[in-house]
């Protein structure tokens, strides 16, 4: 099943009307679960519907407690790590993830890795598709598992915190800045006591990002050729060479 990008606004969603295709695939994917009032996927555009991704499915109010533990440990597991889940040929990470609940779609090939890794972790039998409490087993995502099934104490004893000093915050005002440059740290794996925001000031940090956004802004715009050679921004900018003649010193 191949999906297209997903670009329509939320608005856009609450109103539209489904497309045949869009109706002969939700029909295919609710193929075989006994009762729609129980567990039913429902794609953008119902007004109950009040959350979008691949699946939006309800919560089984009669799953045992046993498969609500196992959901739990896997939240607890996979989704805070940096890499969610690596399968045969597929990654699918936290950007993913945030993509997944903003409204986008995965691709079919990390969709189908996800549910094989699914099957075998939680060792459920080949039919277990047909199976009302699993009938799609990426309800894994569904906003009530992310929200009402996560402990978040177990979060933290999962990993080891360290407080970091930052003598350079002055209030808490400064705190956007100095959390912008410590998110980056942890995003590019380097070691958190060599984030910028422990050597700078902030207004040295805020100004090092402003001159960064001004330089990536004009790059793009060259690189999208909507910056021609003979305007006065070009000129100042590039001084008619490929070279920037602006250095940002801070």
């Amino acid at each position: 099943m191949a999906h297209p990008p997903m670009r329509t606004s939320v608005p856009q969603l609450w109103r539209r009307e489904k497309t045949e295709d869009e109706k002969n695939l939700l029909s295919m994917l609710n193929m075989g679960i006994p009762s729609a009032q129980d567990f039913d996927i429902r794609l953008p555009g119902t007004v109950d519907e009040g959350f979008y991704h691949n699946f939006t499915v309800r919560d089984v109010p009669d799953a045992s407690e046993d498969e609500n533990k196992w959901l739990q440990h896997f939240l607890t597991l996979q989704v805070d790590k940096r890499i969610v889940l690596e399968v045969e040929h597929q990654t699918m990470n936290r950007y993913d993830i945030l993509h997944l609940l903003r409204g986008g779609r995965l691709k079919d090939e990390t969709v189908e890795a996800l549910v094989a890794r699914l099957r075998n972790w939680l060792k459920l039998p080949e039919n277990a598709a047909r199976d009302r409490k699993f009938a799609i087993v990426t309800s894994y995502f569904s906003v009530n598992r992310m929200v009402s099934g996560f402990d978040q104490s177990s979060t933290f004893r999962a990993f080891d915190y360290e407080a970091v000093p930052c003598p350079t915050q002055k209030g808490s005002y400064d705190c956007d800045i100095h959390a912008y440059y410590f998110i980056m740290s942890i995003l590019e794996e380097r070691e958190i006591m060599q984030v910028e925001a422990l050597r700078m000031e902030s207004h040295m940090l805020r100004a090092g990002l402003a001159a960064q956004l001004i330089c990536e802004g004009r790059e793009g715009k060259k690189l999208r050729l909507k910056l021609d050679s003979d305007d006065p921004e070009y000129f100042l900018y590039f001084g008619g060479s490929d070279v920037p003649m602006i250095e940002w010193k801070y």
